[in-house]
């Protein structure tokens, strides 16, 4: 922390979720659609880090402790 300021610190798991498709192969010539699909829900590992309030923070950072917190 070089900066004078308000920092947040986090820790904790990344969690993606959405929706998928299921498609299997026909003898590794093409995909067909199974007719089954639904959600899905995953955890990476652990992450941390901190942010600086000032700051605007990547995308693909997990910002969600700027933004509750700042």
């Amino acid at each position: 922390m070089t900066k004078d300021g308000t920092y947040v610190f986090y820790a904790g798991t990344k969690k993606a979720k959405g929706y998928y498709t299921q498609h299997r192969c026909d003898r590794g010539t093409k995909w067909i659609k199974t007719g089954r699909y639904g959600k899905a829900q995953s955890w990476t590992v652990s992450t941390e880090g901190g942010v600086r309030c000032a700051t605007k923070p990547p995308k693909t950072s997990p910002a969600v402790a700027e933004k509750k917190y700042c």
